[in-house]
């Protein structure tokens, strides 16, 4: 009996942590991205839109364990093949609503000894990046699919009134995180700031330093300002 209690109490506890643990990895996908969040917010502007980016390399022999798992997590998605001359790509594309889009894709280089699992999530509505992700197959896909290795990328974007709120936004964002300056380009209708922050762990190396994050404000017709972030680089239009 107490060797049954015993072998209850060990199972709990794996199950125990092993949810502490894809907690854990869920909130490190999201952070960089609720932190944006929190700072729009600190400035009365909410978040617009953002994208979620993810990848990892695998090896090819794996490629069928992969899809096979694809296809039970993206059950209600058809796959697609695009075959070209450099690469084979296995795409699932998922309309979550009008305003939200997820899409994985393993994209198998006929050169290479590797494939390339990428995934995308597009939000393009005022909601709290939480109850987005929520609706997406994030933490799904998170210790099914992708790995402690994984490389994330993330990028936000709100609208400012003008570009004198802009200036004093990239201001404000630099002060609140810290960041150190590696490049700025200034235009007549767009700014882009590169940086390095030690809030966010990843970096990605420049001419001058690392930097993490990237900054940029452009204007608009209406007398607005569109600004959009970046971790570690803009991987959006701006």
């Amino acid at each position: 009996m107490k060797q049954k209690i015993m072998i209850i109490v060990c199972l709990s506890l794996g199950l125990l942590t092993n949810q502490l643990q894809a907690i854990t990895e869920n909130n490190r996908l999201i952070e960089e991205l609720q932190q944006i969040e929190q700072i729009f917010e600190t400035n009365n502007q909410k978040l617009q839109y953002f994208q979620l980016q993810l990848r990892e390399t695998i090896e090819k022999n794996k490629i069928e364990h992969y899809m096979t798992k694809l296809n039970q997590i993206f059950e209600d998605t058809n796959m697609d093949i695009e075959d070209t001359k450099h690469a084979t790509k296995y795409i699932w594309n998922r309309q979550i609503n009008s305003k939200m889009n997820e899409s994985i894709m393993i994209v198998e280089a006929k050169k290479a000894s590797t494939a390339e699992i990428v995934y995308a999530l597009d939000v393009n509505e005022e909601l709290p990046v939480e109850k987005s992700i929520a609706k997406s197959h994030v933490y799904h896909l998170t210790g099914n699919i992708f790995t402690n290795e994984v490389t994330k990328f993330t990028c936000a974007k709100t609208e400012v009134s003008d570009m004198i709120d802009s200036v004093y936004f990239f201001e404000k964002i630099k002060k609140i995180l810290q960041v150190q300056e590696v490049h700025q380009l200034d235009e007549q209708d767009f700014t882009v700031f590169s940086g390095y922050t030690s809030y966010w762990k990843r970096s990605i190396p420049s001419d001058h330093n690392k930097m993490n994050i990237q900054m940029a404000a452009r204007q608009v017709p209406g007398k607005k300002t569109i600004i959009t972030i970046g971790t570690p680089i803009l991987t959006t239009e701006y």
